[in-house]
């Protein structure tokens, strides 16, 4: 802002009409000029009438009292209070005014009037409450209202309170003359209260305040970053290593389980194969019966005919006719019999195979899961002591502490020779059921007959030969009996199958990669003995 004029009447030393132009004439284009005169003049009075006009206070009326000053032959009525700006009112006068023509901060022209007046229009009347006006200059609008309003609205126009330009636009004389008395501190005190610093004795304060309690803080951030064991570079690439490596573990296990989840699905065709071959074994049982009551039938007829020679050798030859008959169910019944021990022997395998693999997958899931869990728990807190070194890197002590994390990479290093061995151990277990399961399958393979009867040809009133369940042993010839012609007759049997070949020995070395399921060899053919040829007598 910029103060155009100050005019006033009946105002304090004052008397009369006054008007200071410092728009026009010597004036307006003097940088700097000084108020001079003797004491009583009225210097300080067109300071005050400047200040009462814009803030209804001046400087030199100040501060507070509850008492209230007069002469003693005026009424208590017309008693003022030292501060009380109307005082500035003569005592000869009925009235005074001051006011102030101002460029405010919005560049226009404003007038700041201030005026007060006794009661009835007497020099013995009492002084009523002072009225004040804002009014623009350029455009005639009247701002505020009520006296506080009007105040309001010249603080805005000017852009200062009152204590803001009591500091930076007027510095009384009083305050000045005591600035030029006093020593060093009291100086220092009177130009913190004159500019207003005390605000920044206050932030000193407080900042002194906040430096303790940050310096609090960072003791007990120091002490929780004493307690932490931080990596460097080297130790951070490790574990980084050793995550990749527990990763790359628990994909291997999650295979492993994989494979055995294939191996549930096996041991389940395993179960459904095992009810075909009951199926296969109730047929067996019904063969075996009808040949039961076939022998019977035979034996039957061989006791009607027993008186007659000619009619014996024709039910001999019938019963011979018979059992050649019977040769391929018994043949059959065999082959039925040897697949079904066979298939209830790797039943057997295949059961104990599926629950130690079972038993083995659970403990991969257990440990799977526990590594997973490690490996979670570690990226945590190594992600934790990165955040922590990324906000506190000038604190350079703390990279020294390392064991804690040491012996946590050391226990997830054991942890994974575990997960190793528990892939060698599986990987082992795999191949003996695979190698199990071939020689399973190469026994299921071959249908050779094994027949264990024999053709006796039988003369004339002699016992036929004794027909019964077909078993895996040839049946002897019973004691004391004897040849059913006179040459004599030899028996004729099927040679002895050949012996089973051998299952492939387990293999000795399992590397660490478990190797992938692979279906079994086909079974190698067995050679099939010749049918046995009955001799005629």
């Amino acid at each position: 802002m910029r103060i155009l004029a100050i005019r006033g009447a009946q105002i304090a030393s004052l008397a009369g009409e006054f008007a200071v132009e410092l728009d026009r004439g010597p004036l307006a284009s003097a940088g700097l000029f000084a108020i001079v005169g003797p004491t009583g003049a009225g210097k300080s009075t067109l300071l005050d009438a400047l200040c009462a006009a814009l803030y209804n206070r001046t400087p030199r009326l100040d501060g507070r009292s509850s008492v209230k000053i007069g002469r003693d032959d005026d009424p208590e009525e017309l008693h003022l209070s030292p501060f009380d700006v109307r005082s500035l009112v003569r005592r000869d006068a009925v009235s005074g005014w001051c006011e102030v023509d101002f460029e405010g901060r919005d560049g226009r022209r404003w007038r700041a009037r201030w005026h007060a007046r006794r009661a009835r229009g007497r020099v013995t009347g009492r002084l009523q409450d002072v009225e004040q006006s804002l009014v623009c200059l350029d455009t005639g609008e009247v701002r505020g209202g009520t006296r506080t309003e009007t105040l309001a609205a010249i603080e805005d126009a000017v852009g200062l309170s009152f204590d803001q330009f009591r500091r930076s636009a007027l510095l009384a004389q009083g305050d000045f003359a005591a600035f030029l008395r006093a020593d060093v501190g009291q100086r220092a005190e009177l130009l913190e209260r004159m500019t207003g610093t005390e605000i920044y004795g206050a932030l000193s304060i407080a900042a002194h305040r906040r430096a303790g309690e940050l310096a609090a803080e960072l003791d007990a951030l120091r002490g929780e970053l004493g307690r932490i064991a931080a990596l460097d570079d080297d130790a951070r690439a490790a574990a980084e290593a050793e995550a990749v490596a527990t990763a790359a573990a628990a994909a291997q296990a999650a295979a492993a389980q994989a494979r055995l989840d294939q191996a549930v699905a096996w041991q389940r065709e395993d179960a459904a194969r095992v009810a075909q071959l009951a199926e296969a074994e109730a047929a067996l049982v019904a063969a075996g019966r009808a040949a039961d009551a076939g022998a019977a039938a035979a034996a039957a007829l061989v006791g009607e005919l027993g008186g007659d020679g000619a009619a014996a050798a024709a039910g001999g030859d019938a019963a011979r006719a018979g059992l050649d008959a019977l040769a391929p169910v018994l043949a059959a019944a065999h082959v039925l019999d040897g697949r079904l021990d066979d298939a209830r022997g790797a039943a057997a395998r295949a059961g104990r195979g599926a629950a130690t693999a079972e038993a083995e997958a659970a403990a991969a899931r257990a440990a799977v899961t526990t590594l997973a869990d490690e490996e979670a728990r570690l990226i945590e807190q190594r992600a934790d002591a990165a955040r922590w070194l990324d906000g506190h890197g000038h604190v350079a002590a703390a990279h020294a502490e390392r064991a804690p994390v040491a012996r946590e990479l050391a226990a997830l290093a054991t942890a994974r020779a575990g997960v190793a061995r528990l892939g060698r151990e599986l990987a082992r277990r795999e191949a003996a059921r695979v190698a199990a399961a071939a020689r399973a399958s190469m026994r299921r393979g071959s249908g050779s007959p094994r027949p264990s009867w024999s053709t006796r040809t039988c003369r004339a009133g002699g016992r036929p030969p004794r027909i019964g369940r077909a078993s895996s042993r040839s049946p002897r010839s019973r004691p004391g009996s004897r040849p059913c012609n006179a040459s004599g007759s030899r028996s004729i049997a099927s040679p002895p199958p050949p012996p089973r070949p051998a299952a492939p020995p387990p293999p000795s070395t399992i590397t660490r990669r478990t190797p992938r399921c692979a279906p079994p060899p086909p079974p190698t053919p067995r050679p099939r003995p010749p049918p046995a040829t009955p001799v005629s007598p």
